[in-house]
């Protein structure tokens, strides 16, 4: 029974299913607040309640845009400008929906809104914001990955 492959085979693949449980729990705890070197804090515990099919659209968007790399840095996007992190976000433009949907504060300096656009939680908001904005130009804010997963869910 020792030498069993299959039981070999078992206990890697429940390890990896681990890692990834614990791994998405720690990628999903509620981030706590942000505080800024000129005193400024943000909670960033915003957020509203979407539909199970949503938030797997949301996953999927983000793999599309970034690999699931929170990381992740595109020098030269398809309109030239450089993106960021999960959802690829230009700067402006999460600024721009982020003051809109009131998940970032007004008046940030550029510092400021690029070490909350490192925030995974608050780009993962401003999405779940635009999908219930109907005015959202999906295939302009995510042209590629939008031509590949569609639109998100409606409900």
């Amino acid at each position: 029974m020792k030498n069993n492959p299959f039981r070999k085979i078992l206990i890697v693949i429940s390890a990896v299913i681990l890692g990834i449980l614990l791994f998405s729990l720690w990628v999903n705890v509620a981030a706590s607040d942000i505080e800024f070197k000129t005193g400024k804090t943000i909670s960033t515990s915003t957020g509203p309640d979407i539909s199970p099919a949503q938030n797997a659209w949301i996953d999927k968007l983000e793999m599309c845009e970034s690999g699931g790399d929170p990381t992740a840095i595109n020098l030269v996007d398809l309109d030239g400008t450089s993106s960021f992190y999960s959802f690829q976000f230009k700067p402006d433009t999460f600024r721009i929906f982020g003051e809109l949907y009131g998940v970032i504060p007004k008046g940030l300096s550029k510092e400021e809104n690029m070490t909350l656009l490192k925030e995974r939680k608050l780009q993962r908001d401003i999405v779940s914001f635009m999908i219930l904005d109907k005015k959202t130009n999906w295939e302009q804010q995510f042209p590629s990955c939008v031509t590949q997963l569609g639109r998100p869910p409606k409900f």
